[in-house]
Parts: C-alpha cells; structure tokens; sequence
C-alpha cells in the first residue's frame, strides 16, 4: 500500500501537471517547506487536538497569506481537514522528489570544509551539469571533518575530491611504486 504522504505529493504533482506549472509548484513546496521546518510551533499547532478544524483554516490563511504560495494554500487545507496534518512535511518533501524526477533534476549534496562562494557553487554545478549531461540541485553542508576540498553526494554516488582522498591517493601511488 503507497504511503499516504505519497499519494498527497502525487496528487499535487498531477495538479501541477495539468497547470504545466510544475516549476512554480515546486518553487512554492520549497518556500512552504522552509517556512514549516523554520516554525515548528506552526506545525504543532495545525497537529493539535485542541484547535478545531476552523481555526485552523484561519491560521493557515494568516500564515501563509504574504508568503505567495497560492497553489498550496488549499492543499494544506485538504491534509488538515483530513486530519492528516502530522504528514505534511512528508507530503512536501515527496512531492520535491517526484517533482525533481519529473523535471529530470538530481539531488546533490556538496561537503564542504569551508562556507563556498557563490561562484564556486555554481562552479561545482555546471561541472557535474555537464559531467552528468542533466541539471543539478546542490544542497551545501559544511564537514569540520575535511581538511579541505570537497566531497559531494548525486544519486547515492560519491565523488570525492576532499584532501584526504587526495593524501589517501598519493599515498597508496607511493606505496606501489609510482605504477
């Protein structure tokens, strides 16, 4: 049996299709998913019990009113109403996966010893944009563990290109012989 969080993010992804606005969407699930993990109190109160299903609807009006996100608004309500409130963070996160796929975007993660600029960030994307010949989404997280260069996570795959990888290399070229 799919996941109910699963089904919320494919509807939504089939609504987005039928609008051929799967960017928009997708720009706006973000912008509702940072606002979400930013405020967990939002979150508890749209779980709790003792907050009828009205005030509710009020409050997300109330939130979300500034934030432009005039494609979710009514999504959350239905996940609300439906009591299904404790899943939307996962409804979100789902759909930011079946969007990307659906847009033919990676997910990536780039591990990193030090904050990077903007243009070594977007260094780092168009190399594995055209490495990979499909557009890349990076997520930037900072290891004290490196000692310097990066590490960086598409797809389950590892590309490694920290110092310590580097040193590992040299050392086990030198162990052998130089071959």
């Amino acid at each position: 049996m799919e996941a109910i969080s699963t089904r919320y993010a494919k509807a939504l992804l089939s609504l987005a299709q039928e609008n051929n606005q799967i960017q928009e969407y997708l720009k706006q699930v973000k912008r509702l998913y940072e606002i979400l993990l930013s405020n967990r109190e939002f979150n508890s109160l749209l779980d709790s019990a003792f907050i009828s299903k009205e005030e509710k609807l009020e409050m997300i009006d109330r939130v979300l009113k500034d934030e432009d996100l005039t494609y979710l608004t009514n999504f959350v309500k239905v996940i609300v109403t439906n009591n299904r409130s404790y899943k939307l963070i996962y409804c979100l996160k789902e759909f930011i996966k079946l969007a990307n796929e659906d847009l033919n975007i990676l997910l990536g993660t780039i591990y990193s010893s030090k904050e990077l600029t903007e243009k070594e960030k977007l260094d780092i994307q168009l190399a594995f944009e055209k490495k990979l010949g499909q557009k890349v989404e990076f997520t930037i997280k900072q290891d004290p563990s490196l000692l310097g260069g990066i590490k960086v996570l598409i797809d389950g795959k590892i590309y490694d290109g920290s110092l310590q990888n580097k040193l590992a290399m040299l050392k086990k070229e030198l162990i052998n012989g130089g071959n």
